[in-house]
């Protein structure tokens, strides 16, 4: 069975409202030019509370082959969504940056939409796209892009099965190198939070659990050793 062979690198466990990048300025940057996430009062992840989309990413590089996942903690209001990011050069210029992303956005009066976006000198190309309602996020699932080679895979883990399940997959050879993942949320208000965000270059080999994340420290995926966890 599939799953993330990487470790949970943030639980977001500093002081409510802080900006990732006062809690963490040397793993935490500000992505693109926005605004960075803050930490929420459950100690989530959440978007800042002004207007527009916020963004952080994660400044140590990895791949090719990589992973970036996180945990849904609250819905987000209808039509949100949220990104994660791999594979990123150039994170602080969105006219320049390079990535692929899984994006997921919420419906409160129909199906999710999931799709893997490609993004090449700043400009988006969607490769795949899912609203078949197969595969709605609930509180406590999770979602994981995968980058192996010229294959992009996006995943959703259902809690309540406790499976991880294939959503899209794509083949592209447009962004190939090593390079930094992301998580991005939109919208004003209501955004959603997120926890343990995860991810890094792909263990060859290795085994995730495709457990809840309390059953992490337990099981094959390791935790950083950074204070936090």
């Amino acid at each position: 069975m599939a799953a993330p062979s990487t470790p949970v690198l943030d639980a977001f466990t500093g002081a409510a409202g802080t900006l990732l990048t006062t809690y963490d300025g040397t793993d935490w940057g500000a992505y693109v030019g926005l605004t960075s996430l803050q930490i929420a009062a459950s100690g989530t992840a959440v978007s800042s509370a002004s207007y527009g989309g916020h963004a952080s990413y994660w400044k140590t590089s990895f791949g090719p082959d990589c992973d970036v996942y996180a945990t849904l903690i609250t819905l987000p209001a209808n039509a949100l969504s949220l990104t994660l990011d791999a594979r990123i050069t150039n994170p602080t210029n969105g006219g320049t940056v390079n990535r692929y992303s899984g994006r997921w956005t919420y419906s409160d009066v129909g199906s999710d939409t999931f799709a893997i976006v490609r993004t090449v000198a700043g400009a988006d190309t969607t490769i795949a796209t899912d609203s078949s309602g197969s595969y709605d996020l609930a509180v406590g699932d999770k979602m994981w892009l995968n980058c192996t080679g010229t294959t992009i895979t996006f995943y959703r883990y259902n809690s309540g099965t406790t499976t991880w399940q294939q959503v899209l997959q794509a083949t592209d050879a447009n962004v190939t190198g090593a390079g930094n993942i992301a998580i991005y949320l939109n919208g004003a208000n209501n955004h959603g939070t997120w926890d343990d965000f995860g991810g890094g270059t792909v263990v060859a080999g290795a085994a995730g659990t495709g457990l809840p994340s309390s059953f992490l420290s337990q099981q094959a995926v390791p935790f950083m050793s950074n204070g936090r966890i």
